[in-house]
């Protein structure tokens, strides 16, 4: 309909709904993207968005965990160890893993909290610790059956705490920042302890997975020093860490 119809139209005593206005989302993404790339590349204090670092940064070490799941899988059907005993190292993972899962469901259900009592929430806030919590029962899983296949340590999990460490440290950057100037928000408090306590235990478990396990009371491999090099063949076990074995070759 052009405005000479319009107008036609409407001196006949039929009114016609004004056109429609352009969609303006269009400029609010420009102003937006400005925005991030102010806050990223052109200033003396160069940051990441909070929507950045809650989604990209977080789900990139999980999708890695999940993609290379199989390849560990592999590692441990063609293990010929078995059942590493109990002890402090293991047991420590383990309750340090299963800490983590707690705090994450303590964040998803501060999130439900929130938007049940009127607080601003996004979609983010639940979609992300609920990454979390199946990807850490991964971990555990994976660590549990490690154990039982007599694997000392992990290629895959080390890269996956290594990972979890280095794409938190904006968020941990930004929490600490956000903590300094609040003034007793209690909900900022709450977020910054939680996230604290997070990045501390996931600090602890890549410090942790420097090392190897314990030996596997039952084992296939050719019995040889560990040392020893020289007489070293495929049917040995190998008794280091991942980070040791990087070094070795």
């Amino acid at each position: 309909v052009t405005d000479a119809d319009r107008t036609i139209k409407s001196k006949g005593g039929t009114s016609l709904p004004p056109p429609p206005h352009p969609p303006t989302h269009t400029s609010f993404d420009l102003v937006k993207a400005k925005n991030d790339a102010n806050l990223t590349w052109y200033t003396e204090d160069p940051d990441v968005t909070e929507c950045f670092q809650k989604t990209a940064l977080v789900w990139f070490p999980c999708l890695f965990l999940w993609l290379f799941t199989p390849l560990e899988y592999y590692y441990m059907r063609c293990s010929k160890s078995r059942d590493i005993p109990w002890n402090w190292y293991n047991g420590s993972k383990m309750v340090l893993t299963i800490l983590l899962v707690l705090l994450s469901a303590v964040e998803l259900g501060a999130s439900i909290y929130h938007s049940l009592h009127g607080h601003e929430t996004y979609p983010v806030d639940y979609i992300t610790p609920a990454i979390k919590i199946v990807t850490l029962m991964l971990t555990l899983a994976l660590s549990v059956k490690n154990k039982c296949k007599g694997l000392q340590s992990s290629g895959l999990l080390f890269l996956f705490w290594f990972f979890l460490v280095l794409c938190g440290i904006p968020q941990f950057r930004e929490e600490i920042r956000t903590f300094l100037q609040t003034d007793g928000d209690m909900k900022q408090i709450f977020r910054f302890v939680m996230y604290l306590m997070y990045y501390i235990i996931i600090t602890t478990m890549f410090l942790l997975n420097f090392f190897a396990d314990s030996q596997p009371k039952y084992s296939e491999y050719l019995p040889v020093e560990a040392t020893d090099k020289v007489y070293r063949t495929q049917d040995t076990q190998p008794n280091e860490s991942f980070t040791v074995l990087l070094e070795s070759g």
